[in-house]
């Protein structure tokens, strides 16, 4: 506690002249004679005993209303946090919210607006020759001093961002640029709705950290939010798949969500996507569902048969205005390919029938034209014809063959080998076999296991995740692998045993991938030719976990699984270029439809596009002929922009250092705030008005004991 007029606490001294005239003042006893002395005695003294706490009462209430009207005048206050007093130089930072959640329109004006004025507002009370800086979620710039003019310039263009930065990553750069200005006071300022998507645990999390780093620096969070948000929107649109064979079904799974009061009649959902794969072609509508919000989340579905060869795009919307567009829509991209070509090479008594079946399952409109051969001469001259090639059990392979495997991963094809009873240990730690495996091999083991994958993460079998739970792996055991050493350090374990062995170990090589499988994928059952089969994998009781693991392992080393298609605002798009590596040259056409020609660096691969800053569908286009490039992707908002739901005092006051911020909402509020934090919650009020009551009850008690017959 501090004093604004400290000089005035001296008058707190006054209080000895009640304490003066109550001891002058006392009354001394008067002598009287009386026949009945006994009595008079006895009344004596019980009057003593009542007057002298009456006078007490009467002394402390005087004390207490001079004491107290002293300090008042003295103006006593209550220090504010992190702050070096009152005085001193300050600097400010403004760190605005402008994510696409702010576009939330309220009695006709977004929160965006809101939180804009009310910065101006706040700017026109800073000092006139302070430092200022402003920031908001949307740019990547770090903000830097300016002065209050300059700042309020700064805050008037602030505009609606697609991307997100997070107030806490906005907040940590405008406190480092607070800190350059070594001021004694440092304000930052949040103008932020206080929703879920701006202000969730992680977030808070981070501000608290941000806080603890920058002792000096006093937090303010001003809410421009609305006390009752409603929002229906489609934060997330999962697809049966990005890439697509000729004849395929594309499924849309698109995630309805509500927030707030579910509206009262069903909204319209709609599929639009273009009718052909020409760039050009304008969108057509493929599906249209009523959908009745009876739940914070619903699941719509759509499927779209027939889709012509080449890239597809569209998007999924809610019809009929609601606060926030900015979540209504998800875009995709889908490309249609011919079926992919795979080679399966075989050594008896290896079986490629299981693979094949595999990869061929899905009925007619299949996702693989497989062709299978044997370890003839004339296998290594093929390879370039196919996206991949997978070797079953194959038998001991001389260094040239091992070379010409590396190549075609070198060049960018992908390749799996699935180790068997054919393989020699000296072999598989050869040199040039040791290119491409991925460490080398001790011996066959016999300790019998299954696979056990620890993490579905790796994209080779990521479509596993979904059912993983329910995968059988124990009724599919391994009798028999290969044991490996110490692994190479270009080497990932994708999926091991239940004893800890790698089962499946992925190493890249250049532009390629190679993928070891330490057991076969084709062994047939026991027989008299070659024994006790080393796994039942593809032949034990319903081996569906074999059909899926081949499948997915075929789409990774296709490249199906790895092309990325659908990022979000200010995310890095990386296209391949497939065959036109070479172009020097692309167009790029944005969702509003203007066109930019962008340059490549000679002998590209594939091509980077960091211009993503708004939700839409992107196309790209070069070339001509067989090396012609006709590829695309999409940007949509993420799933944070629909989260409103707001986040309460409580939440914050368990997550931020107790008296390192303020919350406000509104003018008189966050000026209230402001005025606390510099220079502390005056007493005044609160003193003046105990004097008064002290000053009162002193009154009141005086008339009522001087009336009492036991003071005459």
């Amino acid at each position: 506690m501090t004093f604004l007029t400290p000089l005035l606490t001296a008058g707190a001294a006054l209080i000895a002249i009640p304490i003066v005239l109550h001891l002058v003042m006392r009354r001394k006893p008067q002598q009287l004679m009386f026949p009945a002395l006994r009595f008079v005695m006895k009344r004596r003294s019980v009057n003593q005993t009542k007057l002298k706490l009456r006078h007490l009462i009467l002394l402390l209430l005087r004390c207490a209303g001079i004491a107290l009207l002293a300090f008042a005048l003295a103006r006593p206050v209550l220090q504010g946090s992190g702050l070096e007093g009152s005085g001193g130089s300050s600097a400010a930072a403004l760190v605005i919210d402008n994510s696409p959640r702010m576009a939330y329109r309220s009695e006709n004006q977004t929160r965006l607006a809101a939180a804009k004025n009310l910065a101006d507002w706040l700017l026109g009370r800073l000092p006139a020759d302070g430092q200022v800086v402003v920031a908001d979620t949307g740019s990547t710039s770090p903000g830097r001093l300016l002065d209050r003019e300059g700042a309020r310039l700064r805050a008037n263009r602030v505009r609606a961002a697609s991307r997100d930065r997070g107030l806490a990553a906005t907040t940590r750069s405008a406190l480092a640029a607070l800190a350059q200005a070594g001021a004694q006071r440092q304000e930052v300022f949040l103008f932020t709705d206080r929703s879920r998507g701006a202000l969730d645990s992680a977030a808070l999390e981070s501000l608290a950290q941000s806080l603890e780093e920058h002792p000096k620096a006093t937090l303010y969070i001003a809410d421009v939010g609305v006390d009752n948000p409603v929002n229906v929107g489609i934060p997330r649109l999962e697809l049966s798949a990005s890439t697509l064979a000729v004849g395929q079904t594309l499924g849309l799974e698109a995630t309805l969500a509500s927030v707030g009061k579910q509206p009262d009649k069903p909204v319209t959902v709609e599929l639009w996507i273009d009718g052909q794969s020409d760039s050009q072609s304008r969108p057509e509508k493929r599906g249209e569902q009523l959908v009745t919000i009876d739940s914070p989340q619903q699941q719509v579905e759509f499927s779209v048969a027939s889709l012509t060869e080449g890239v597809h795009q569209g998007y999924v919307r809610v019809v009929g205005g609601d606060p926030l567009p900015a979540d209504d829509t998800q875009y995709f991209t889908v490309s249609v390919e011919p079926p992919r070509r795979v080679l399966l090479l075989a050594a008896p008594p290896a079986d490629p029938v299981f693979v094949r079946e595999a990869l061929t399952a899905a009925g007619p409109a299949q996702a693989y034209e497989v062709d299978v051969d044997a370890f003839s001469g004339k296998w290594p001259s093929k390879l370039q014809d196919y996206r991949a090639a997978l070797l079953l059990d194959p038998p001991p392979l001389t260094s040239g063959s091992w070379r010409t495997l590396a190549n075609y991963v070198s060049r960018g094809g992908s390749l799996a080998i699935a180790l068997g009873r054919n393989s020699e240990l000296a072999r598989l730690n050869s040199a040039d076999a040791q290119q491409l495996l991925p460490g080398e091999f001790r011996w066959k083991s016999r300790d019998e296991t299954y696979l056990r994958p620890r993490s579905y993460s790796h994209p080779a079998i990521a479509p596993l995740a979904d059912f993983a739970e329910s995968i059988p792996w124990p009724q599919f055991p391994v009798f028999e692998y290969w044991s490996l050493g110490e692994l190479s350090p270009e080497a990932v374990v994708v999926a091991g045993y239940a004893n800890g062995e790698p089962a499946i170990v992925e190493r890249r090589l250049d532009r390629g991938v190679a993928l070891t499988v330490t057991t076969p994928l084709s062994d047939p059952s026991s027989g008299p030719s070659n024994g006790q089969p080393w796994n039942l994998l593809p032949t034990g009781v319903d081996p569906w976990p074999f059909l899926a693991l081949v499948d997915s392992m075929g789409s990774y080393l296709c490249g199906a699984a790895d092309t990325r298609r659908v990022y979000r605002p200010g995310e890095t798009a990386i296209v391949p270029l497939g065959d036109a590596a070479g172009a020097t040259s692309y167009v790029l056409r944005l969702p509003g439809g203007d066109s930019i020609r962008q340059t490549l660096p000679a002998a590209q691969s594939e091509a980077a596009i960091g211009m993503t800053e708004d939700p839409g569908n992107y196309r790209l286009q070069a070339g001509g002929g067989d090396e012609r490039l006709d590829a695309g992707f999409s940007v949509s908002a993420p799933a944070e922009v629909g989260q409103l739901q707001r986040v309460t005092d409580e939440q914050i006051a368990a997550a931020l250092p107790e008296g390192r911020y303020r919350l406000a909402a509104g003018e008189a509020d966050l000026a209230e705030q402001v005025d606390i934090g510099r220079v502390g919650r005056e007493l005044y009020p609160w003193l003046i008005m105990l004097a008064v009551i002290a000053l009162a009850a002193e009154h009141f008690v005086a008339n009522r004991f001087y009336d009492d017959p036991v003071d005459q």
